[in-house]
C-alpha cells in the first residue's frame, strides 16, 4: 500500500478528481482525424514525465493516470477516420497473456499495484494493436512515427532545459547525466529513439534547412545520450540506425570514420568536465551479471509457475537479491516461470522471423525500403536491449509501446506479403521510382510512378 500511496501523493485532490475528467473532455471534444496523432505526440512525454521524481505532482498525476491514456489510445484509434486492416491472429496473443498475467500476480505482497501494472500493460497491448492497424501504407506509417518523433523531441528539449538550469543537479552519479531525477538508462534510451526518429527524416528530406535542422537534434540528442553514460543507450543510438548511416553516407567506410571522428572529438570536448562519465564506455563490467545469476538461482525454485505458487515475494524484486532483473527474459521467467515465459518467447521469435522476412521483401511492401529496414533493425535491438534492462515488458515507458506496436505491425505485415505472392497487390512501382518525401522536405512521403 505504501507504493500506491506514492503514486498519489502530492497530487491535489483537485487536480486527482478533475484532471482525468478534463482529459477525457478534451478527448471527446478533438477532431477524430487528429486524436491519435495528438495523443501520439504526448505519448513519450507523458510517460517521461512519470519517471522525472523531481516534477512533483506532475509526475505523480501523469504516472497514475497510465492507464488512462493507453486507453484513450486504443478508443482513437479504433475511431480514427483513416483506412484499418485486420491484424494477424498472433497479434492477439500479447492480449491472451496480458490477461492470463492476472493469475499469477494474486499472492505477491504488492498486490494492488501489481493489479495497477498489469492492468496498464493490457491497456497499453490493445492501444498498440489499434494503432498498428492503422498501419496500412507508408503515408500512415509516417502519421504514427512523427508524433513519436514529436514526443521524444520535447523530452530531450525538456531534459536539455534542466541540464542548463541545474547542471549540478543533473549531472549525477559520477556526473551521468540524470534530468529531473530520471535514472540515466531509462532516459538515455528516449534519447536514442529521438536522434534515429529524427534521422530517418532527414535522410530522406529535400530541403537543405530541414536537413540542417534535423541535424543539429541529432547532435544534440547523441551528445545527451552520451552523457548519460549509458552504453545500453548509446547501443540504441547507434546500432537501429546503420541502415540510415548506408544510405546517408552512401559508402560505408567513411561513414564509419566519420561516425568515430565526431565521436571523438564530442568525447575530448566534454571529458573536461568529468571524465569518469565516459569510462564506462570503455569497460563491459557490470554488477548486471552477478544479478543474473542470483535470479537463474531463484527461477530455478518454481521454474514452472513463477510468482504464481509463491506468497509474500515481490512483482519487481525478489527479496533476497533485493535489485531488479535488468533482464527482460528473466523478468519474464521471474514473473510467470516456463508457463508464462515460452508463449512469450514464440511471439518474440515469430515477431522476429516476420520482421527479417519483411525486410527481405522490402521491395514488394510500396513502402520506403529504407523505412522497412530502419524499423526491422530497431525491432531487432530491442530484444537485443532487452538482455540489459527490462523495459520492453514496463508499461510505464513509452519503449514499451513502441516494442508491441512494431511486434504487432510486422506479425500482421508478413502474412499479408506471403498472401500476396511474387505480385504484390499493394503497389507494383518499382523501387527506384520511390520518391520519400514532397518539395516541402518534412511532407507526406508517397509513391510517384
Amino acid at each position: 500500500m505504501d507504493l500506491i500511496k506514492l503514486y498519489f501523493e502530492g497530487i491535489p485532490l483537485p487536480v486527482l478528481l478533475l484532471g482525468p475528467v478534463v482529459v477525457i473532455v478534451g478527448f471527446v471534444v478533438t477532431p477524430a482525424r487528429w486524436r491519435l496523432p495528438l495523443l501520439l505526440a504526448l505519448l513519450v512525454p507523458w510517460m517521461a514525465t512519470g519517471r522525472f521524481t523531481e516534477l512533483g505532482a506532475a509526475r505523480s498525476f501523469t504516472k497514475s493516470t497510465g492507464f488512462l491514456y493507453f486507453l484513450l489510445i486504443a478508443v482513437a484509434a479504433h475511431l480514427d477516420p483513416y483506412p484499418k486492416r485486420k491484424p494477424s491472429p498472433w497479434v492477439y496473443g500479447h492480449v491472451l497473456l496480458a490477461v492470463l498475467g492476472f493469475a499469477y500476480i494474486m499472492t505477491v505482497s504488492d498486490r494492488m499495484l501489481a493489479m495497477a501494472r498489469q492492468m496498464q500493460w493490457l491497456f497499453l497491448v490493445l492501444a498498440a494493436i489499434g494503432v498498428s492497424r492503422t498501419m496500412v501504407d507508408q503515408a500512415s506509417i509516417v502519421r504514427v512515427l512523427k508524433p513519436l518523433a514529436a514526443g521524444a523531441i520535447i523530452v530531450t528539449f525538456m531534459s536539455l532545459v534542466d541540464l542548463v538550469m541545474d547542471p549540478q543537479g543533473a549531472l549525477r552519479r559520477g556526473a551521468r547525466f540524470e534530468p529531473f531525477g530520471v535514472i540515466s538508462n531509462q532516459i538515455g534510451i528516449v534519447f536514442a529513439m529521438a536522434a534515429t526518429l529524427v534521422m530517418y527524416f532527414v535522410v530522406g528530406a529535400e530541403r537543405s534547412r530541414a536537413k540542417q535542422l534535423g541535424m543539429v537534434f541529432i547532435g544534440l540528442a547523441s551528445i545527451l545520450t552520451l552523457l548519460t553514460g549509458s552504453r545500453s543507450s548509446m547501443a540504441a543510438l547507434v546500432l537501429p540506425a546503420m541502415p540510415l548511416f548506408f544510405r546517408a553516407f552512401r559508402r560505408p567506410i567513411l561513414m564509419l570514420v566519420g561516425a568515430g571522428t565526431v565521436l571523438a572529438g564530442v568525447v575530448i570536448v566534454q571529458g573536461s568536465l568529468e571524465r569518469t562519465r565516459f569510462e564506462r564506455f570503455t569497460s563491459l563490467k557490470s554488477a548486471r551479471f552477478d544479478i543474473a545469476g542470483e535470479y537463474l538461482s531463484v527461477i530455478a525454485q518454481r521454474p514452472l509457475t513463477g510468482l504464481m505458487t509463491t506468497h509474500g515475494e515481490s512483482l519487481l524484486t525478489d527479496t533476497d537479491v533485493g535489485a531488479h532483473t535488468h533482464n527482460a527474459f528473466l523478468q519474464l521467467l521471474y514473473f510467470g516461470g516456463v508457463s508464462y515465459a515460452a508463449p512469450m518467447f514464440v511471439l518474440m521469435g515469430v515477431a522476429l522471423w516476420s520482421a527479417f522476412r519483411v525486410w527481405r521483401e522490402r521491395a514488394r511492401t510500396g513502402l520506403d525500403p529504407l523505412l522497412v529496414a530502419y524499423l526491422a533493425a530497431f525491432f531487432g535491438f530491442m530484444y537485443l536491449h532487452g538482455f540489459a534492462s527490462g523495459t520492453i515488458f514496463f508499461p510505464t515507458y513509452a519503449w514499451a509501446f513502441w516494442h508491441i506496436l512494431m511486434a504487432c505491425w510486422f506479425l500482421t505485415e508478413w502474412p499479408a506479403l506471403r498472401a500476396a505472392g511474387a505480385q504484390a497487390e499493394w503497389d507494383e512501382t518499382p523501387t527506384d521510382a520511390y520518391e520519400p518525401y514532397d518539395e516541402a522536405g518534412w511532407g507526406r512521403p508517397g509513391l510517384v510512378g
